[in-house]
């Protein structure tokens, strides 16, 4: 009679940790994976050194209601962000400022090769419904190049085309420039090198930004 309960008591043991097992070994059922941040991004800035060095201040600018991300190199031309843009695109933005081609211009790169980078690149944000393009300051300094003035006028002109053609629209930044200059910098120059913004250029073109974003629809 012992021997016969204590078998009962044994195969009653083994099941239950059989069942337990299985419960172990069984697959956990998959959950959602959450966004970054949980907020959808709506507001993507694209730059060079200009973005990268004053992207606290665009940020602070556009305001605390837009989820923002931002991808900005020193030194980099319009295809050089090309990669950064396609990561950034996959959360499918609404608005979109980019400020990229001083490098273009500064560096003699071909007009056309850099009008096709930036049609690449916008070809990669189709559900952006408000676009801005942010011009190159056409008062730029080389002593050793006379060209480079011409240049920076000749790729805001293909810009404006481009903007056009998208119905993007642009950010004068060269406008302000001009203004400034013309004015006789009354709080001081506002690109330092003619190129990086001083911090008084920095609070202007943040009000661009600013108002860029605030404009959109």
């Amino acid at each position: 009679m012992a021997l016969a309960l204590l078998a009962v008591v044994l195969v009653a043991i083994g099941t239950v940790a059989l069942l337990a097992g299985d419960d172990l070994n069984r697959p956990a059922e998959s959950e959602p994976v959450p966004s970054a941040t949980g907020t959808p991004v709506d507001v993507v800035l694209l730059g060079d050194s200009i973005t990268e060095a004053n992207e606290a201040a665009l940020r602070a600018a556009i305001g605390p209601g837009h989820e923002v991300r931002v991808a900005a190199h020193s030194g980099f031309k319009v295809e050089g962000l090309l990669d950064d843009a396609r990561a950034l695109a996959a959360d499918q933005p609404e608005r979109l400022v980019v400020n990229l081609g001083t490098n273009d211009v500064f560096y003699a790169w071909p007009l056309e090769a850099s009008m096709a980078a930036y049609e690449e690149l916008l070809d990669l944000f189709p559900a952006a419904d408000c676009v801005r393009l942010v011009t190159v300051n056409e008062d730029m300094y080389d002593r050793v190049d006379a060209a480079l003035v011409g240049r920076a006028v000749r790729f805001n002109q293909a810009l404006a085309d481009l903007a056009s053609s998208r119905g993007a629209e642009l950010v004068a930044w060269h406008d302000v420039v001009r203004r400034d200059i013309e004015a006789g910098h009354p709080d001081g120059p506002i690109a330092f090198d003619t190129v990086h913004p001083t911090g008084p250029g920095v609070v202007l073109l943040a009000d661009l930004y600013r108002d860029a974003v605030s404009s959109c629809r």
